[in-house]
This record gives structure tokens, sequence and C-alpha cells, in this order.
């Protein structure tokens, strides 16, 4: 798939079955899956609210908010100036679509990853280097499938990129990427060290 959403889903479906099917002695490998479900589940749901919560806002103001996103969402914003009739269906059909299935498939993930962090903390590695070169890997991964999927169709996966005409920009936008969700992983981490170290102390006391 084109679209960083499905990478993020089949990602955190993958962790659950991770965590559903793997024995105890699997913890291990499941705290490591963490790590990287958790910065990229996070990224995609600031991004989805991000782009519905000021349309939403502004609709409940105006007294004008409608029963699906397209009422709240300026499609401006997420096709840019020149967005084509196919970038204004993704925007109606899976960007925003339908209120359940827009908000399953995009905010969703983001409340259910922090739940299982405040639900069942995990221990990450003493050692971060490794588990963050996972996650700029995989980043890195996916803006590479970006390009690629620019050069073969034609047309960015998501149309704003089209706005972004000089190399400098896109270069711009690929080092924030990457910052933000290096950020996300180390608060990631640093929450979950909050509420492991208290279990840790207690089970060196009995």
């Amino acid at each position: 798939s084109i679209y960083l959403t499905n990478w993020g889903g089949v990602t955190q479906l993958l962790f659950w079955l991770t965590e559903l099917l793997c024995t105890p002695r699997g913890q291990r490998h499941i705290d490591r899956f963490f790590s990287l479900a958790w910065p990229v589940g996070v990224f995609i749901g600031l991004m989805f609210y991000a782009a519905i919560l000021p349309g939403i806002v502004h609709a409940v103001a105006s007294g004008e908010c409608g029963h699906k996103y397209p009422a709240t969402v300026n499609r401006t914003d997420v096709c840019g100036r020149h967005g084509n009739a196919t970038c204004a269906a993704t925007c109606d059909e899976v960007l925003m679509g339908a209120t359940v299935f827009g908000f399953c498939q995009h905010g969703a993930p983001m409340l259910l990853i922090i739940v299982e962090g405040c639900v069942a903390p995990h221990n990450y590695s003493s050692t971060w280097i490794t588990e963050l070169l996972v996650v700029v890997l995989y980043a890195c991964a996916y803006i590479v499938w970006n390009q690629l999927c620019q050069r073969k169709n034609s047309f960015w996966p998501y149309p704003f990129q089209g706005e972004m005409r000089a190399p400098a920009t896109h270069a711009a936008y690929t080092v924030v990427l990457l910052a933000l969700i290096c950020v996300l992983y180390f608060v990631g981490r640093r929450c979950n060290k909050k509420r492991t170290l208290p279990e840790t102390e207690r089970q060196r006391k009995t």
C-alpha cells in the first residue's frame, strides 16, 4: 500500500498477534515490537487529529457540524491546491470517510497503543540505539517506498507533497518526519520507564 496508515495498521496488527501468541518467554520480543508500534501508531494518530480537529472546532462553533468528516475538513489542506478528483475521492472515502470507519482506521490505533502502554508497560532495551535504529529504518523504508510510488504512478501518495516543488522542501519534510518519529520513540521509552521502575523495585524487595 502507498499509505502510511496501512503500513501502521499492519504493524499494529502484527504486534497484537505477537502479543497474543507469544509465550511468557517471548516477552522480550513483544517489548521490542512495542518500541516500534508505539511511535508509528502515535505518529499516524497525531497527523489524523491535526487534520480534523481544527475543522471540527470551526464546524461546531459555527453550527455547521455534519455527520461526516468531509464537512469539517478543508480538502485543500490534505490534497493541496491542485488536488485532482482521485485525491478528493481519497479524502472523502479513505481519510475522512464515514465517521466510524475513518476514526477506526486513523484515530483509534493511536488510542489503542496508548492504552496498551498504560495497562501493560513494556521494558525497553537498556541500550536505545538498536531500537531507535529499527524505528528510523522503518521510517526510511516508507520514505523510499513513497518515492518509488511517485515515480511509478506519476503522482504522490499524499498530493500535498506535490506542492513541495523544491528538492530542499522535500528534504526538510523528510528530516521533520524522521525527527518527529524519533521524538515519539523517546516519549514512549520515557513513559514506560516511569511505569516499570516501581514494579522492578517491588520485585527486588521481594
